[in-house]
């Protein structure tokens, strides 16, 4: 009961959702059976099932856990959408940190997240010839079991490339209030989560390379250069309680 009182506040920056579609019988090996994954049909009349990276900074981190340390980290989330007859989720397959600190307390708090070199750069790039909108550059270099590469472009001439197929809105992405993950002890954690709406502009994407996704037999190579869609929100607050074990209904 303890736990369940306890809010933990995250201002995010420069979040990012590197978004790709894949046939849903990919993924149900790797995601509990409890979990139904939640699909959508293409512009073709397709099922498809979608996986994302997604980096983003925490720029400040508070809780009453931690009553003085405001932390700030770079995390990167690899994840699948689910529903589990509580609502739209998403089912975590690694949660990636570049503190020891933040890795550590995640871990006693048995969820599977690990420590790794991250790094997120953000910064206006030149003014186009044939623009006078500033582009927001965003490299992303993360190093360690789990790889992920991206150079994207926000802004500009690219402010209105949309998805590939504008069958899937961008919500089915972003607006997720619940996340599943397998905790440490073989069970499933259940994460709430609240944040206002996010109003995601679609990012043109220089290069990626998700190497985590290409690691669980998601995508080969040449796939992980090609996501579905990048979207970009540039700061967020997010309001989370520390996960609680789920018990699925019957």
């Amino acid at each position: 009961m303890l736990m369940s009182s306890i809010q933990v506040q995250l201002a995010l920056k420069n979040l990012l959702f590197i978004n790709y579609s894949v046939a849903p019988d990919r993924l149900r090996t790797l995601v509990p059976a409890e979990l139904e994954l939640d699909t959508s049909t293409d512009a073709s009349g397709r099922e498809v099932a979608f996986v994302s990276a997604v980096p983003f900074h925490v720029a400040e981190l508070r809780s009453s856990l931690l009553p003085i340390m405001r932390p700030s980290f770079d995390q990167v989330n690899y994840r699948t959408y689910v529903n589990a007859g509580e609502g739209p989720a998403v089912y975590f397959f690694h949660m990636n940190v570049n503190s020891r600190m933040i890795s550590a307390a995640a871990i006693m708090m048995g969820m599977p997240v690990s420590h790794e070199e991250i790094e997120i750069i953000a910064e206006p790039a030149p003014l186009t010839p044939d623009s006078e909108i500033r582009v927001v550059r965003c490299t992303i270099k993360s190093e360690g079991d789990y790889e992920l590469e991206a150079d994207v472009e926000v802004g500009g001439r690219h402010a209105s490339i949309g998805p590939q197929d504008e069958a899937i809105p961008p919500d089915f992405i972003t607006e997720r209030p619940l996340g599943y993950v397998k905790s440490a002890a073989d069970g499933i954690m259940k994460i709430t989560v609240g944040h206002p709406h996010l109003d995601a502009i679609t990012a043109h994407v220089n290069s990626v390379r998700a190497t985590a996704l290409e690691s669980l037999g998601i995508l080969n190579r040449d796939e992980s250069s090609r996501p579905h869609s990048v979207l970009y929100v540039k700061e967020a607050v997010f309001r989370t309680y520390p996960p609680m074990l789920w018990l699925p209904r019957d």
